[in-house]
């Protein structure tokens, strides 16, 4: 990310606009991923493997600085 704001104008005035609010709410994610109830069912997920997602598009996948992978999950 630091890289592309340095290199790229419309990068460095998107972030400039947007970034604290995009921060903001990559920590409250991550916060989310880590609850108790979360990690249960992400447990539960992992030994009986099925994804179905229905909207695996950008704004709901998260590629961690190590190139790990995180399909968000939303509730209704």
């Amino acid at each position: 990310m630091a890289k592309a704001i340095q290199t790229n104008e419309p990068n460095r005035k998107w972030y400039k606009k947007y970034g604290k609010s995009c921060i903001r709410l990559s920590e409250r994610v991550w916060t989310d991923l880590r609850s108790p109830e979360i990690v249960d069912l992400l447990e539960k997920e992992r030994a009986r493997t099925a994804l179905i997602h229905n909207d695996i598009t950008s704004p709901n996948v998260i590629i961690s600085d190590d190139g790990q992978l995180f399909i968000t999950i939303g509730t209704t």
